[in-house]
């Protein structure tokens, strides 16, 4: 069989049913083979799996495909910057690529990664992106009641929850003490323990609700709230506690009154109570 293109002879031609096939794709005019005019149905141009050159096709509409692999478009089957100005559209099938150099537009279903970018001294406002499932995938939301900005490192929002119960601080100790013991201005450093006649500032906190000048080193000391203290003595429920020697609290007596820190919110019974740091 002969197949004749533009006048010119191609050998080695097969052909079944609506099908062409050419051992070696010919090329005319280094432009290799052009079709034209209008297609309907299908119509398929078979090479062999060592055929090289080019094939230009019209505007189209449907499916291109190749004998070899119906699955896979390569880059190499592609001339240059010759997909663009319209939306590749996948539906069913998947999509795999190396790099994407370009713009993206539209939704992405489901992502693992995303791209960030430190913004520590954007003096603007940021909303918080939070999701109604703890795993899985879910979409992002945003609250304009909360927010963040990063040149001040401002976390803006109506209200506060918190598992813990006190608001501590660090200070400076000139010893590592236990949660737990009453802390006194002194010693070698910011604070210290305890001494009878000392006005306490607060105890050692075991974990505070909120903790101020947390990037400072020293020990967190709990100034208000719910703590645990060590003691001395027979303490019951409501008792007033002072500071007492080598870091204990103990019931208030007539000498040091004004030196009431904190109300016992339970009996003594091992050493260790809960009470309320006022």
């Amino acid at each position: 069989n002969t197949l004749k293109i533009n006048g010119n002879s191609v050998s080695s031609v097969t052909g079944t049913g609506s099908s062409v096939v050419l051992s070696t794709l010919p090329t005319f005019n280094s432009s290799g083979i052009k079709l034209s005019g209008s297609y309907s149905g299908t119509t398929t141009i078979v090479a062999s799996s060592t055929a090289t050159g080019t094939v230009t096709l019209p505007s189209i509409t449907g499916t291109i495909i190749t004998s070899a692999d119906t699955g896979t478009v390569t880059g190499t089957m592609i001339a240059s910057s010759t997909i663009r100005g319209s939306n590749l559209n996948l539906t069913s099938d998947s999509f795999a690529v190396n790099t994407i150099t370009g713009s993206l537009n539209g939704t992405a279903t489901n992502a693992t990664n995303v791209n960030l970018t430190p913004q520590n001294n954007t003096n603007s406002t940021y909303y918080l992106t939070f999701s109604n499932t703890s795993t899985g995938n879910s979409s992002l939301s945003t609250d304009t009641d909360l927010s963040y900005n990063p040149s001040t490192n401002v976390l803006a929002t109506t209200s506060l929850y918190a598992e813990y119960a006190d608001l501590a601080e660090n200070y400076l100790t000139d010893k590592q003490y236990d949660i737990g013991t009453v802390i006194v201005v002194g010693g070698d450093k910011e604070v210290t323990s305890s001494s009878l006649g000392k006005r306490a500032i607060g105890v050692i906190s075991e974990k505070p609700a909120y903790l101020m000048n947390a990037k400072n080193p020293g020990q967190p000391v709990a100034l208000k709230g719910k703590v645990k203290i060590k003691v001395n003595g027979s303490i019951v429920k409501g008792d007033e506690l002072i500071a007492d020697n080598n870091g204990f609290a103990k019931k208030v007596d007539i000498n040091f009154k004004e030196k009431v820190f904190a109300i016992a919110l339970e009996d003594n019974t091992t050493g260790i109570i809960q009470a309320i740091i006022l």
